[in-house]
């Protein structure tokens, strides 16, 4: 059950964090298109 819980845990911030990183990145690119622009 422990194990299961962890697993659940680290799944949901590594998730999260891909989340951010994908915005992130997806930001960048709009950031340097508009100057490009």
């Amino acid at each position: 059950m422990l194990a299961a819980f962890t697993t659940k845990i680290t799944g949901t911030a590594a998730m999260f964090c891909h989340n951010i990183i994908l915005m992130m990145m997806l930001r960048f690119k709009y950031d340097m298109s508009s100057h490009i622009m």
